[in-house]
């Protein structure tokens, strides 16, 4: 109980790395309800890399929020807040959310909508991948680079063999390093089939 507490301590910290390190450091103590209560109020900080945090947190944890909370992270001031929230709906299954992200596809920056492909797919909506592979062309090489971390988080099987034989093509003529090295981690990660 002592760790617990001295946990919760961490989340009122005034330092807003002190506070993502509370929740980083939740993911061991995720049966304790007032730790998941402490990450379910840290999507209202003020720091918008705490509420990334948290919603990271309540996604990869499972933890039950109300849609109204969700659809109101998908109108947050920043874009990292935003994509955390959509891939939160997909990672929590909230079919009763699709809509909603099906009106942010398309209408914020290529991230964001990157992110809402990767949730409709998460969702059942299959063509969604293909669509989230489309921006392997875009211009930016971050949205690229997320394009290819995304996907090696959350592909599922059946998929893989495609992805690794569009990744494999588009490893031939990727001239950014970084690309490139989310490529090879890809192919580490799923290994050649």
């Amino acid at each position: 109980m002592a760790k617990v507490n001295r946990l919760l301590g961490m989340f009122c910290s005034a330092d807003y790395e002190t506070r993502i390190e509370a929740i980083e450091a939740s993911y061991d103590y995720s049966n304790s309800s007032e730790v998941t209560n402490a990450i379910v109020e840290s999507v209202n900080d003020s720091d918008e890399l705490v509420r990334v945090s948290a919603v990271e947190a309540i996604g990869n944890l499972k933890i039950p929020v109300s849609d109204v909370q969700l659809k109101r992270l998908l109108k947050d001031d920043h874009s990292l807040v935003r994509c955390a929230a959509i891939i939160t709906i997909g990672l929590l299954s909230r079919q009763t959310l699709m809509e909603p992200v099906k009106r942010v596809y398309g209408q914020g920056n290529a991230n964001e909508s990157v992110s809402c492909c990767y949730c409709l797919y998460l969702l059942g909506e299959q063509e969604y991948l293909a669509k989230a592979l489309s921006y392997l062309e875009d211009d930016d090489y971050t949205v690229r680079c997320s394009v290819i971390n995304t996907a090696n988080e959350f592909v599922k099987d059946r998929d893989v063999d495609m992805v690794l034989s569009m990744l494999t093509e588009k490893s031939k003529t990727e001239t950014t390093n970084a690309v490139q090295s989310s490529i090879s981690a890809f192919v580490a990660s799923h290994g050649t089939r």
